[in-house]
């Protein structure tokens, strides 16, 4: 693997400090050896309600989007808890944005 390709795997499985309390877990696949070269994804099956505990959605995200987010979980026939961030706190500019 090559320094470039270090970074870019790097940066996409990097977390801010701020969202640790969240013990996030990312997967990212690297094809060293080219076998899916072309393809902008892989599949693999897993059991989404043995996976996934807890989807825990952006603090910056408005509750539209939560209240989709809980729908297509429950549509797609899961239990799986959703919930904004617990850092979810409003940030002194939001209120200059109203």
């Amino acid at each position: 693997m090559n320094l470039a390709t270090s970074i870019i795997l790097y940066a996409d499985a990097r977390k801010k400090s701020a969202f640790k309390h969240e013990q996030e877990v990312r997967l990212v696949f690297y094809d060293e050896n080219r076998e899916h070269s072309g393809y902008r994804g892989l599949l693999i099956p897993v059991d989404v309600g043995v996976l996934i505990e807890k989807i825990v959605v952006s603090p910056r995200a408005e509750g539209w989007f939560l209240s989709i987010v809980k729908t297509v979980v429950t549509k797609l026939g899961n239990e799986i808890e959703v919930a904004p961030s617990e850092g979810a706190t409003p940030l002194p500019i939001d209120s200059l944005l109203d």
